[in-house]
């Protein structure tokens, strides 16, 4: 049966049912359901005007609560996350994309204004940074690769979304059966960076959701692939002489990180903080 509603009303009810939702999220929340489901906008819900409501998409709404009351993440309830203003595809064979990755974007935009730039994004995911690149760098030739398949099929529905020019691979970077049109100008990665003794500080919502192969490494090899990107790059030579390395990082790793570059015989080496001030980001040049 369908029903009508203020949308100031029905956004209360809502927030009144999210009994497992931080308070201050409450409000984004309802916004967020209400905009999906009733295909409004937030001028909508200033006006605070009148919606009719049909019973299947009250239906839905009372399925989203209840994800949500589960500590899902509404990004995954929804099958949808922003990144650098554009909306993404997103589910749980993948890591929901955060602000601090489009830190990491904007890093390497804003130091390489070159055309043409050949450009490798390792353990892509969503697919959010080799696209963003594809669509915001000067006529890039952009690569992506990641070792899970279903997260490459999302990867290619969300660059087909914006018509982003990536070629996608799918392939384990740990191992040497890899054939890809190296070298690259730019290798850029967000990998996993969490050791296994850190998951006790980490929310609910990401353990239970999100997928661990790409969140974690061992405790006792926290920086396996990013060794592993320095001898691809050097020894196997998947960078140019002279090619950038951009990483994300876990900011307990940052001087360990840049002793590594040196020893590699990077340049021009840095670690960088993100917003709220970690150290999140390193950088170096393969010495020509």
């Amino acid at each position: 049966m369908n029903r009508v509603y203020e949308l100031k009303e029905l956004q209360k009810r809502l927030g009144q049912q999210l009994q497992r939702v931080e308070a201050s999220e409450v409000e984004v929340t309802t916004a967020w359901l209400l905009e999906h489901y009733l295909n409004i906008n937030r001028i909508d819900l200033l006006l605070n005007r009148e919606v009719v409501v049909s019973s299947t998409t009250q239906q839905q709404l009372k399925g989203a609560v209840d994800r949500l009351n589960q500590k899902e993440p509404i990004q995954y309830v929804l099958g949808e996350a922003y990144f650098y203003g554009r909306k993404l595809k997103v589910s749980s064979d993948v890591l929901i994309p955060r602000r601090e990755t489009e830190e990491l974007v904007a890093w390497v935009k804003e130091e390489n204004p070159e055309d043409k730039l050949r450009t490798l994004d390792v353990g892509t995911g969503s697919g959010c940074i080799a696209i963003t690149l594809s669509l915001e760098m000067n006529q890039p030739d952009v690569h992506a690769l990641d070792v899970s398949e279903r997260a490459i099929n999302i990867a290619i529905s969300n660059a087909a979304l914006h018509e982003a020019d990536v070629t996608f691979w799918a392939g384990n970077i740990l191992y040497n059966d890899l054939i890809l049109p190296t070298p690259f100008d730019i290798i850029v990665s967000n990998p996993p960076y969490v050791r296994r003794s850190e998951a006790h500080h980490m929310a609910s919502r990401v353990l239970d959701y999100e997928p661990d192969v790409a969140l974690f490494v061992d405790n006792q090899q926290p920086l396996l692939f990013y060794e592993r990107m320095i001898h691809l790059g050097r020894s196997e030579g998947w960078l140019k002489k002279g090619g950038k390395i951009y990483w994300e990082i876990n900011e307990a790793m940052g001087d360990r990180l840049l002793h590594l570059l040196h020893e590699n015989q990077f340049q021009e080496i840095r670690l960088r903080k993100d917003m709220q001030g970690k150290a999140r980001f390193v950088t170096g040049k393969l010495a020509e």
